[in-house]
């Protein structure tokens, strides 16, 4: 298994409010990486991450149907992806 497989939920500042954000990141078939985000506050569920990279620690996920992207880095006890 992918060491970032799983469920990764965070808060995205928009003006004054923030929304929730949760991305679930895998592997597909084929063993490539993939990720889909989802914006609860919005009703939103399932858009596709058009790129995931994760090298070393460093986490960028791309994120082309709402002109977006995120990037991190995940800590030392792998629980935790903060992002810059």
């Amino acid at each position: 298994m992918w060491l970032i497989s799983g469920t990764w939920e965070g808060s995205l500042s928009v003006g004054s409010a923030s929304l929730r954000v949760v991305y679930t990141i895998g592997v597909n078939e084929e063993g490539k990486p993939m990720a889909t985000m989802d914006s609860p506050d919005q009703g939103v569920r399932g858009i596709p991450v058009a790129s995931v990279l994760f090298q070393g620690d460093r986490l960028i996920l791309d994120v082309t149907a709402v002109g977006g992207s995120y990037e991190g880095r995940l800590d030392a006890t792998a629980c935790s992806i903060g992002g810059f």
